[in-house]
C-alpha cells in the first residue's frame, strides 16, 4: 500500500520513509532494466548467433546456443508476475505434443495420453507452459531411472490437468511438502543447475491462477499434477 509521505507526523520517520522508498523504486528500476535486456538485447544476439552456428553445422554450440536460451527464458518467467500479464487462450494439448516430440528425439520412452475429442484450452503464456513442462520433463528423465514416462492431459470440471507420471527414485514423503520450493534438489549431492526448475512450474501455474502438486513414494516413482483453470471460448 503507498502511503501519502505528507501524512506522517514524525520528520525523522518520513526521511526514513523517503529514503525507503527511493530504494525500492530504484531497485525496481534496475529490475526493469536487467528484464529488457534479457528480453531483447540478449536473445536477439543469441538468435544470429545461432543462425551463425547453423549455417556452419557446428551442432555443439547450437546445444549451448540452446540451453543458455533456455536459461534466459527461465528467469524471465520466474521473475514476472500475475499482475501486469496478458494472457492468450492456448490448446495446451498443442504444446504439450510439441513438447513430447522434441523429448522422444533424446527420450523415447514418453508416453502422450488425450482425448482428441476434448477441449484443453487455458489462458497463459506459450513461453510459461513450454518451459514449464520442459523443467518438468527434465526432472523425471534425470531422476526416472531410465524407465517410462507418461504424460497425460485431462479435462474435468472447468480444469484442464497435466499429470506427469515416471517410474524412478521417488521421493521421500518428507520432503514433498518443499519439492516446489526454490533450489531443492531432489539428490542433495547433485549439485549443478541453479534449482529452480520445479519451482518455475509452481510458479507457472500460479501465473495462470492454477497450482502444482504431486504424490511420490521413495524407490517407486512420482506423479506431477499441473491443473490450470480452463478456458471457455465462444463461437
Amino acid at each position: 500500500m503507498d502511503v501519502d509521505v505528507q501524512t506522517i507526523e514524525d520528520p525523522i520517520m518520513r526521511k526514513s520513509y523517503e529514503k525507503i522508498k527511493e530504494s525500492i523504486t530504484d531497485n525496481l528500476n534496475d529490475y526493469k532494466r536487467l528484464h529488457n535486456f534479457l528480453s531483447h538485447e540478449q536473445k536477439n544476439n543469441l538468435a544470429i548467433m545461432r543462425t551463425q552456428a547453423e549455417r556452419r553445422n557446428d551442432y555443439e554450440l547450437l546445444k549451448q546456443i540452446d540451453d543458455l536460451t533456455d536459461g534466459i527464458n527461465d528467469i524471465l518467467t520466474i521473475s514476472e508476475s500475475q499482475s501486469d500479464q496478458k494472457l492468450y487462450p492456448i490448446d495446451l494439448s498443442l504444446v504439450c505434443a510439441e513438447i513430447v516430440d522434441i523429448y522422444r528425439k533424446i527420450y523415447p520412452k514418453i508416453i502422450f495420453n488425450f482425448d482428441k475429442t476434448a477441449s484443453y484450452d487455458i489462458l497463459a503464456k506459450k513461453r510459461w507452459i513450454y518451459r514449464a513442462l520442459s523443467n518438468l520433463l527434465d526432472n523425471t528423465i534425470k531422476y526416472g531411472e531410465d524407465k517410462e514416462i507418461e504424460l497425460t492431459i485431462e479435462s474435468k470440471k472447468g480444469s484442464v490437468i497435466v499429470m506427469v507420471k515416471d517410474n524412478g527414485i521417488g521421493i521421500d514423503k518428507t520432503k514433498l511438502s518443499t519439492i516446489f520450493d526454490y533450489r531443492y534438489r531432489v539428490n542433495e549431492l547433485n549439485k549443478d543447475g541453479f534449482g529452480i526448475g520445479l519451482s518455475l512450474v509452481s510458479h507457472v501455474t500460479d501465473l495462470c491462477g492454477g497450482f502444482a502438486s504431486v504424490e511420490s513414494t521413495a524407490g517407486k516413482g512420482s506423479t506431477f499434477y499441473l491443473s490450470f483453470p480452463q478456458c471457455v471460448t465462444l463461437t
